[in-house]
């Protein structure tokens, strides 16, 4: 998991806060075909050796993996 920094996390947080229930679920629900897309496209950017894209994927990755933790948190669901 790539770092986020301060402040990130916490415009993250504000945004997860002001999320409705069904906001949350559709973003929760969206999340598999993210990763699945992202992890394809890293794929592709390591096998053409671009450095700068597989750091902006890493990045995208791991802010979308923070936000879905609080988007969980908020909806009570602990992680595996």
């Amino acid at each position: 998991m790539g770092w986020i920094s301060i402040f990130k996390r916490l415009q993250l947080t504000r945004e997860v806060e002001t999320m409705t229930s069904e906001e949350l679920v559709k973003y929760k629900s969206a999340s598999a075909k993210y990763f699945s897309d992202n992890r394809t496209s890293l794929a592709k950017a390591q096998k053409a050796k671009n450095t700068e894209k597989i750091e902006l994927i890493n990045n995208r990755v791991a802010e979308r993996e923070q936000k879905l933790a609080l988007v969980n948190k908020k909806l009570g669901i602990n992680p595996k």
